[in-house]
């Protein structure tokens, strides 16, 4: 009859990545790309707006609602967390590994002569290793094993019983020809690196044109309010000479034809003014869908007010002609 019984632990200890002792890296790279602090106090101060029916917006306002709700920024933020992950998990191969294994051999078995020293052989073998190795960053993979045994049997011709048995094995090895020097063993991680570097500035080529479409949809719904009162204006007007021209028209001082050119002309404004309304509209439907990212009836019914208005340029905006002749484009960008 034949026992064996095996045991094997393995334990992985990780080392600090570099600069970790100079605080977290993890929170000053994942702060860079969290909302403003302040988001939290804006929505507060827009609760009561949202309820009254309408939502006064600044630019400032738009934006940091974008970055709070939106999902493709969201979404955008983990590619950087992806790659600084891969960075740290480059630095895995130069862990230290230590290793321990435990193994029990235990027999019994009916003696075939006198020589084994007993009418019923038993025998129990115990083995145990234990092993430390670590690749280093030139390359060289260092091993130490220290292994021992204790073997017991009743037989009477054991002149040790209990026996020990110990041994300890170390190794070093370095290549020397593919692979060799600290270049080789290094090049992954400055592969992600560079990886997570690109990451990074993709991400905020994405924020960037993420804060300008915000941008340039608010400035759209300001120049349709603004074309709204226009369209309005301009139907008012039309509406005026209509009427004009009916009290001309029952005077006997105007053809009949310029009353029809009249309503032709109200007609066409209301028009304009349906197609600027679904346009407007439109235009709401898309800000909500960028600053929000929950179905809240009251915010989708709630209309956005923006309360920017576009600024005049002044003198100052523009290059003098002298100093534009003096100075070309090409200068200027150098």
């Amino acid at each position: 009859m034949t026992k064996t019984l095996l045991i094997t632990l393995v334990t992985m200890t990780a080392l600090p990545l570099p600069g970790a002792a100079q605080g977290n890296p993890f929170q000053a790279f994942v702060s860079r790309y969290k909302p403003p602090a302040h988001v939290d106090v804006v929505k507060a101060s827009l609760q009561p707006a949202i309820l009254s029916g309408t939502l006064p917006l600044t630019v400032h306002d738009v934006i940091t609602l974008m970055l709070e709700n939106s999902l493709d920024v969201r979404v955008d933020r983990l590619s950087p967390l992806m790659s600084r992950y891969a960075v740290a998990s480059t630095f895995g191969r130069f862990e230290p590994s230590f290793h321990l294994n435990a193994g029990m051999n235990h027999d019994i078995s009916g003696a075939d002569s006198q020589l084994d020293g007993a009418a019923s052989l038993s025998r129990l073998g115990l083995d145990f290793t234990f092993g430390y190795s670590q690749v280093l960053r030139t390359g060289t993979n260092i091993g130490i094993d220290f292994r021992a045994n204790r073997d017991s049997s009743n037989s009477v011709f054991n002149t040790f019983n209990p026996s020990y048995f110990s041994s300890l094995t170390y190794s070093v090895r370095q290549p020397v020809l593919g692979g060799a020097g600290r270049d080789t063993s290094m090049h992954p991680i400055r592969v992600a690196r560079i990886d997570q570097k690109m990451s990074e500035v993709e991400f905020e080529i994405r924020l960037i044109d993420s804060i300008t479409m915000a941008e340039l949809r608010y400035w759209d719904l300001v120049l349709g309010e603004l074309d709204m009162k226009v369209q309005q204006r301009s139907l008012e007007l039309a509406e005026k000479t209509l009427a004009g021209n009916q009290h001309q028209l029952q005077a006997g001082t105007l053809a009949p034809i310029e009353l029809v050119q009249a309503e032709a002309q109200v007609a066409s404004r209301h028009e304009q003014i349906l197609v600027a309304s679904y346009g407007q509209d439109q235009l709401q439907d898309q800000m909500k869908r960028l600053i929000t990212r929950t179905a809240d009836p009251a915010r989708t019914l709630t209309r956005i007010e923006p309360i920017e208005a576009i600024h005049q340029p002044v003198s100052s905006d523009v290059l003098p002609i002298e100093q534009a002749i003096r100075y070309p484009p090409e200068s200027c960008a150098g």
